[in-house]
């Protein structure tokens, strides 16, 4: 489809526009794209996770930096981007609630791989185990906690 403005250029942006319930759609290039009046003309991923990390609350008593590579609370929430392995457990008060609000949860939820996803399964059915068990022993069935902790020692025989 032709860019519905130059009609010289493959058109690669759809622009919905909402004006009091009338909604329109354009088919633009990325040039014309560009030059239309937006609220968020940044149509790269980066400018999706400026907007992301924005919405995280600043660090109480001032601007926390990670041990292992200097990176500031600050820069990532500029950047979005952790500097390394220590970063997460570094920022990791401060993210666990926007990501919880933005995901529904603070832990990966997600596919896991067939080929080399074995053990992902065994160890997230084994966590869902226990905590059935805890469960069951608070309310005083034993008989369930029973049968459940058997259970999980055939899985961890597995692992």
């Amino acid at each position: 489809m032709l860019c519905q403005k130059c009609q010289k250029k493959n058109a690669t942006v759809k622009i919905v526009k909402n004006h009091n319930g009338n909604i329109t759609e354009e088919y633009l290039c990325k040039d014309c794209a560009g030059t239309v009046d937006l609220k968020f003309k940044d149509f790269s991923a980066d400018g999706i996770f400026d907007n992301f990390f924005s919405l995280l609350s600043p660090a109480p008593g001032g601007n926390p930096h990670c041990k292992g590579c200097d990176t500031t609370f600050l820069e990532f929430k500029k950047t979005g981007k952790l500097g390394c392995v220590h970063c997460f457990e570094t920022f990791s008060p401060y993210l666990d609630k926007t990501l919880k609000n933005y995901h529904g949860a603070s832990v990966h939820t997600g596919k896991i791989p067939k080929r080399s996803g074995e053990g992902i399964k065994i160890k997230k059915e084994m966590d869902s185990l226990k905590a059935e068990l805890q469960k069951a022993v608070y309310e005083e069935r034993y008989e369930d906690a029973a049968g459940l902790r058997d259970k999980i020692r055939k899985l961890e025989g597995q692992e």
